[in-house]
């Protein structure tokens, strides 16, 4: 038996194995439910007892755009932003889903945001995903 190291491991199994099932709809409503659950329960509890609902929120919409939902996983990171403006990982996704559908111009200022927001650890992973950027715009000319 798997043995986790904390809620974080067993949440990212649980979505993988959902996804992967023949009804992936089932990880969305799985997510879905976490995620709602994880903001009522953050209102009472300490600090250092809640749930990172944001990250459970960031799961659900990477689900929904691997379904190529994009329109509705970028929605709610939006609401989720208008709530929490200061977290980089939100503004980094919506960059990211922006970029999977080739809309690179669009992308770029959320890269730009989520680089001004994080943390010097996390500048590195932001500078990875922005470089893809512009290798695909390369390619897009290419094949023209």
């Amino acid at each position: 038996m798997k043995k986790y190291k904390n809620y974080d491991d067993v949440l990212e199994e649980m979505t993988k194995f959902l996804s992967n099932s023949p009804h992936p709809e089932t990880a969305i409503k799985f997510l879905q439910g976490i995620f709602k659950s994880a903001k009522e329960a953050n209102k009472t509890l300490l600090k250092s007892e809640r749930v990172d609902a944001t990250a459970v929120l960031i799961r659900l919409a990477i689900v929904q755009a691997s379904q190529k939902n994009y329109t509705q996983a970028i929605s709610k990171l939006r609401q989720e932003i208008d709530e929490d403006p200061k977290d980089f990982r939100l503004c980094l996704y919506v960059g990211i889903f922006l970029r999977q559908q080739g809309k690179f111009t669009e992308a770029k200022p959320w890269f730009d945001k989520a680089k001004a927001l994080a943390p010097a650890k996390y500048q590195k992973k932001i500078k990875k995903e922005e470089t893809k950027l512009y290798s695909n715009t390369v390619q897009l000319r290419l094949k023209v």
